[in-house]
């Protein structure tokens, strides 16, 4: 096989194979436990008048734009389990990719540049490969551009079937916008094109269908709220949108060395080499591209799809000349030009970045169904239904979902990740966040009787810390995926012997207890054994770990600390001050490499990074 002519039909079926096996991994998506449990209760109890999921709404309109794929979800995972669960991310991402490869075929653009930059699409699309909805509104979107193309070649016009297709569409996703905006993207480039009869009465045909498809979007349970995008309106006007990482922008610091920078900087490279050719041929998959890699540059949650809807143009940039005129057009020459090999080198250099980023990114996607228990607060939540509590919940809101799913319609979250309740609720949970007379505030109004908490990522996360010093309540479970605080009266004595005196979620005050401990044999054997009873009640220890390593380093037991520093590192790697402290161990015994190796890593880290400096320094 040589790089000449056409890839064969079994490398674009291995394409698709390896898109099916990149979302074999063991998703940890917040989300998935609220469509599952959403889907339990409609199927249960039909379709909602009201919110029902969380307590922050409850009684206000719901938000069913993604009913369909609540119900969807949860008969795949009730009939087939996890592994049905992923099987079916793993179809649709082959999906996808298919249509993607069938859209090329059809534009003769499936040439060897677009096979060996394909790696990198698939590379940066792998983080939605997950149980979502968008997953579907990738799949949809691709459909619609593959059934347009074909009609705008000459082919029979399949477009009416898009009418079902888009009813669909508007009730598993609000990316149901979509289907008529590359409807009426089709019709004004058809509109363009100046005298052909044909061309003008796809516009018109394409026009009216464009409409249709937006009275098609109203077959819905809430059809004022579809069409008025209602869903999406209070989403953008969420106080807490900064804490979603999902929607965040492109940076230059952060993203420069990505894959989706890499595809940016792949499409501008096509265009300028060939997107003279890329817009004769079809000026809908120009504008289409460079709207989606323009919506990824404003959020990651976009990028897969933009990147996706961009690829096509990429291709056809790429491709040789006459590849994509008609599809009887010239089949490439048999010894490449200088201008062919350009678009095949740059390809292969994607394609290399891709396939590096798999293997590099390949413990952030582990193989297997199930997903991490270290996702969601799965200890804290048994502990908190052995000791029978019940009351309202105080959570952290990408927990919400998993509550809901483990706990029940008895046990409902305060809030999940749709971070619903309204604008002045939100501002005060975001605030209780940093304040104690706002989050003294919210246990008060919700009567909360016990919290499950994310473990402060930060120093500057001060719900649990703040919690924890507070005289009427208790840390009785702490883990790397949840801490379970219970109000004091409503522990029996049983569960007031699990209460922690000296362990706390608060960074600041265990550092002083570790110091302190040095000079008070008292505090340093309740210290001890209390972080020895967390390492031992989870899997999932890293904090405990930290902190008895912590003690050993400050008690000169180098080997100790470095193992229990090392195992630290293995179960939750970005602790703040655990890279800094890992590395003086290392050096102390000698381990000159492992040092160096953590001690870079602290130079992230802005507290510690002129500690590092100087002992990297002092290592030489």
């Amino acid at each position: 096989m040589t790089l000449r002519g056409r890839p064969p039909g079994w490398a674009w079926g291995a394409a698709v194979a390896l898109a099916f096996a990149l979302a074999l991994f063991r998703s940890g998506q917040w989300d998935y436990w609220f469509h599952l449990a959403a889907g339990r209760w409609i199927v249960a109890h039909g379709l909602p008048a009201v919110e029902p999921w969380c307590l922050a709404a409850r009684g206000q309109w719901p938000w069913l734009g993604e009913w369909l794929f609540h119900v969807a979800l949860y008969g795949v995972h009730a009939a087939t389990g996890e592994p049905g669960v992923t099987l079916w991310r793993g179809l649709w991402a082959a999906g996808a990719t298919a249509l993607l490869v069938t859209l090329l075929r059809g534009l003769r653009a499936d040439q060897w540049p677009a096979l060996l930059a394909l790696p990198l699409l698939l590379a940066l699309s792998r983080a939605r490969m997950t149980a979502r909805p968008e997953q579907l509104t990738l799949v949809l979107a691709l459909l619609v551009v593959v059934v347009l193309e074909r009609a705008r070649r000459g082919d029979r016009d399949f477009s009416v079937a898009l009418v079902p297709a888009q009813v669909l569409w508007a009730n598993v996703h609000p990316g149901w916008v979509l289907g008529p905006a590359l409807v009426a993207l089709y019709a004004l480039a058809e509109a363009l094109r100046g005298r052909e009869p044909a061309a003008r009465a796809r516009a018109k045909r394409w026009a009216l269908l464009a409409l249709l498809l937006v009275a098609a979007s109203a077959a819905t349970p809430r059809p004022l709220d579809t069409l008025s995008l209602r869903l999406v309106r209070e989403a953008r006007q969420d106080p807490l949108r900064h804490d979603v990482d999902e929607l965040e922008s492109w940076t230059f610091a952060g993203d420069l060395a990505g894959p989706y920078s890499a595809c940016v900087a792949l499409a501008i490279v096509a265009l300028l080499l060939g997107g003279r050719r890329a817009w004769q041929t079809s000026p809908a998959l120009v504008v289409a591209a460079l709207g989606g890699l323009v919506a990824g540059l404003l959020a990651y949650r976009l990028r897969a799809l933009g990147a996706t809807l961009a690829f096509p143009a990429i291709a056809l940039a790429f491709a040789p000349r006459g590849a994509g005129a008609t599809p009887g057009g010239n089949r490439p020459r048999a010894r490449p030009s200088a201008g062919q090999r350009a678009p095949l080198v740059l390809a292969a250099v994607a394609g290399a970045v891709g396939l590096a980023t798999i293997v590099v990114d390949a413990p952030y996607f582990p193989l297997g169904f199930s997903p991490p228990e270290i996702a969601v607060p799965v200890r804290a939540v048994q502990v908190a239904d052995s000791l029978g509590l019940a009351g309202p919940t105080l959570n952290t809101q990408w927990y919400g979902g998993y509550l809901l799913w483990a706990r029940g319609e008895n046990h409902l979250p305060l809030l999940d990740t749709r971070n619903r309740g309204g604008a002045a609720f939100l501002e005060g949970y975001a605030l209780a966040d940093r304040d104690e007379k706002a989050l003294a505030s919210l246990l008060d109004v919700w009567r909360i009787t016990h919290a499950i908490l994310e473990p402060p990522r930060s120093i500057d996360s001060r719900m649990a810390p703040m919690l924890a010093e507070r005289p009427d309540w208790a840390l009785v479970f702490a883990d790397d995926a949840g801490l379970l605080f219970v109000r004091r009266d409503q522990l029996d004595s049983a569960g007031a012997a699990r209460a922690y005196r000296q362990f706390t979620p608060d960074y600041t005050v265990m550092a002083d207890r570790c110091v302190r401990a040095l000079g008070d044999s008292v505090l340093a054997r309740a210290l001890n054994s209390e972080l020895e009873r967390a390492r031992a009640e989870s899997r999932w220890h890293g904090r405990a770990s930290l902190w008895l390593g912590t003690l050993a380093l400050a008690r000169h037991h180098y080997e100790a600390a470095v193992r229990l520093l090392d195992e630290a590192y293995a179960l939750a790697p970005l602790l703040p001050g655990l890279a800094l402290r890992q590395g003086y161990a290392h050096r102390m015994i000698g381990d000159v490499r492992g040092a160096r190796a953590a001690l870079r890593r602290a130079l992230r880290e802005p507290n510690d990074a002129d500690n590092a400096r100087r002992l990297l320094d002092a290592i030489g």
